[in-house]
């Protein structure tokens, strides 16, 4: 939903100087909700791929501040038109930055000539919240990649693995179905690092650990169907890749579906995958090389049956503003290295106290103040595990 205000020259942006007269619109973040105009436009989209240097170098600004929570950006400098910020917004910042996690709504300013003058992002979490989860992004998708991909596997066989992977370890939020997801199963976040997410939070966890294996691939959205998945380029060709659609609801563990993978137009069309009205930015699948392939095992790469990860002695913590909680991890192998952080330090935050501790690394969270937060734990050779922690406020616990 979009609001027009008029207003007048603001300083915080334009300066003191006499400036055009303002408009201000105040819009909520898409999660591929578009209005009958934008989806018009949005075959349009396919110039963001060829967007002029002054929108490659606001979205790389824009997109860089809404990962560390800016909550204020001048973008006077790039005289980009609003045309080109939402198209930014709404589509570009979905294939380009897949880790953008917080944002729930965003206003900008626009003069007279729809030149674009500020943005203002709304967050559904603090400043250094935004930012620590971005960085935890960052670790779950590196955790991913050392789980399941090998240096020896063939661009085809990491395409599989990633989807593989997302289908058995991340599970599709029913919530949805009566509008209480949470933000987080919206975004890589939900997907990596809560691993719980819906199609959204699929399609952005898959695109972004496609870019860290060098794989060209978008973000697909069909607002007819409200829904989203990937397309990927292999050996010269683009393909759909739908990890939402071939993961079972309810969740059946160890049961990875196929329909959606590496499929043609024709066939996210026809069969049972019945896809329609989507936007690939002019991108098009026509190969169907894959379209009926019965057996993936031939694509698969088993690795060696060894334990990875670390053991915790702990699932969750809890306890009052101003003390502290400590639990151990002990990694599987020697020379594991382990990473822990915390989703929000400034409710819990997390401390290696003793690396040598017989039964394995101690670890210290503190309780900083009220609220929730979550501890990711992840080993050098593909351990993930979280620890969910809340706090209440010491007059609470008293």
């Amino acid at each position: 939903m979009l609001s027009l205000t008029l207003m007048g020259s603001m300083a915080a942006v334009a300066g003191a100087q006499q400036t055009p007269v303002l408009h201000t619109e105040t819009v909520e973040f898409s999660q591929y909700l578009q209005s009958a105009s934008e989806q018009t436009q949005s075959a349009a989209a396919v110039s963001l791929l060829a967007m002029d240097q002054n929108a490659k170098v606001a979205e790389t600004a824009i997109s860089e501040g809404l990962m560390n929570g800016v909550s204020v950006l001048d973008l006077r400098q790039y005289q980009i038109t609003k045309d080109q910020l939402l198209r930014i917004l709404n589509y570009s910042s979905f294939t380009n930055y897949p880790q953008i996690a917080s944002v729930v709504s965003y206003e900008y300013t626009i003069d007279n000539q729809e030149i674009v003058y500020g943005l203002w992002p709304q967050y559904d979490v603090s400043q250094q919240e935004v930012a620590a989860k971005t960085a935890q992004i960052e670790q779950a998708a590196q955790a991913v990649i050392s789980s399941v991909i090998t240096s020896d596997m063939t661009q085809l066989q990491q395409i599989v693995a990633i989807h593989d992977y997302l289908v058995l370890n991340c599970s599709y939020d029913t919530s949805v179905e009566t509008n209480s997801a949470p933000h987080d199963a919206y975004t890589a976040y939900g997907a990596l690092v809560k691993q719980k997410a819906v199609c959204q939070g699929y399609a952005a966890a898959f695109q972004l650990l496609m870019q860290k294996l060098g794989i060209p691939g978008i973000v697909v959205q069909s607002t007819a169907m409200n829904h989203a998945w990937n397309m990927v380029r292999y050996n010269g060709e683009w393909y759909h890749v739908d990890a939402t659609w071939d993961d079972p609801v309810p969740d059946r563990a160890g049961v990875v579906q196929t329909y959606a993978l590496l499929k043609s137009d024709a066939a996210m069309i026809g069969g049972v995958n019945q896809h329609y009205s989507w936007d690939s930015a002019g991108y098009v699948a026509v190969s169907t090389q894959f379209d009926n392939v019965a057996d993936w095992s031939q694509y698969r790469v088993m690795r060696t049956a060894i334990a990875r990860g670390a053991a915790l002695d702990t699932a969750s913590l809890s306890g009052a503003a101003g003390v502290y909680s400590e639990f151990i991890v002990k990694p599987y192998q020697t020379g594991t290295q382990v990473t822990v952080t915390s989703s929000n330090p400034a409710v819990a935050s997390v401390q290696l106290v003793n690396a040598n501790d017989p039964r394995g690394a101690k670890y210290r969270v503190v309780y900083q103040g009220s609220g929730s937060a979550t501890i990711l734990v992840t080993t050098s050779d593909g351990g993930l595990k979280t620890v969910p922690v809340t706090v209440k406020s010491a007059a609470l616990a008293a």
